[in-house]
């Protein structure tokens, strides 16, 4: 799987996995089973379950690896309204972060906007604070970057994309071009409906 993005509902999201903890009822985690079961492709994913996942202990289950995978996947389904995987190469983000961009050519409110997106995927390894628990968890598990951009962060990129678009045509690799933009671009969509932006890039 290549680098993606996603645009997640924002009321459904923040209601049911935001901050969903990994240490969850086991009522929720029952119907998080119940949606996996009903998704063919989430097969071999809850196939992988260790068996002490089902264990429950005071009304709770604790989930981790795997099934934190697990609920990544249902949440995708429940909440992702578009998503875009790049195609000219494997590693979006691991690559700026390799060879970044002078922002030196952009005005200080579009660096800002610029250094806000380039945090979707948490490339650096620390976890940033609003993550949930799960989806840290869900990352590690698959050897994968996440990261996510509130409401409000993914409106002040979507307000730059304006300059941001001419400048990362001639800031980024030859090729990724495209890319650059459609991911721009989905961010704006998601700037419409006040929506989270979800994002994901495997492990280099």
């Amino acid at each position: 799987m290549r680098t993606t993005l996603y645009v997640l509902d924002r009321d459904p999201f923040v209601e049911r996995y935001h901050a969903l903890p990994c240490r969850m009822p086991a009522a929720r985690w029952r119907e998080l089973l119940a949606a996996g079961a009903a998704r063919s492709e989430l097969g071999e994913l809850i196939a992988e379950l260790p068996a002490q996942a089902a264990l429950e202990q005071d009304g709770l289950v604790s989930v981790s690896g795997s099934g934190c995978r697990l609920v990544l996947e249902v949440c995708k389904v429940e909440c992702a309204l578009a998503a875009y995987q790049i195609a000219a190469t494997d590693f979006f983000f691991a690559d700026l972060e390799a060879n970044p961009p002078d922002p030196s050519g952009l005005g200080e409110p579009a660096r800002q906007a610029w250094s806000t997106f380039a945090r979707v995927v948490n490339t650096s390894g620390e976890g940033r604070s609003e993550l949930p628990e799960w989806l840290r968890h869900a990352a590690r598990a698959g050897c994968a970057f996440a990261g996510l951009l509130t409401p409000a962060e993914v409106t002040s990129v979507s307000e730059r994309c304006a300059e941001l678009v001419p400048w990362l045509r001639e800031n980024v690799p030859d090729g990724s071009q495209r890319d650059a933009e459609a991911l721009l671009a989905l961010v704006s969509q998601a700037a419409v409906g006040q929506h989270w932006v979800l994002g994901w890039e495997p492990g280099t």
